[in-house]
């Protein structure tokens, strides 16, 4: 007599296993990156900053390394990046804030910041 072990259907919900946190950096800076994994490794992901997704090119550049690590590098940092940034897939989204500090401008007739 043949015996077929069967498993029951188990229905696993997609969750981030690590979430983004918050950056800081100074204006100018070369680049920062944001980082995050999720459980499915085959999701369909979108980035965000404040609500408006962004794309892939010379400002923003999107990664994942061999064990899922999802990568969000920002090139030459400015003033008008700081806000919130999301990495979202599906119903599923977690988000960071970037702060960017200024640099110190003196001019002649000034000396202090």
């Amino acid at each position: 007599m043949w015996f077929i072990a069967t498993t029951p259907n188990v229905c696993t919900q997609d969750s981030w296993i690590e979430e983004m946190s918050d950056k800081a950096c100074v204006e100018k800076d070369n680049k920062v990156t944001f980082s995050c994994r999720y459980s499915n490794p085959n999701a369909k992901l979108r980035w965000f900053k404040n609500h408006l997704e962004i794309f892939h090119g010379h400002k923003y550049n999107f990664d994942v390394d061999d064990e899922g690590t999802l990568r969000l590098v920002i090139f030459r940092v400015s003033l008008e990046d700081a806000g919130r940034y999301t990495c979202q897939t599906d119903d599923k989204e977690t988000s960071a804030w970037l702060t960017v500090e200024g640099l110190c401008r003196v001019s002649l007739s000034d000396h202090l910041c």
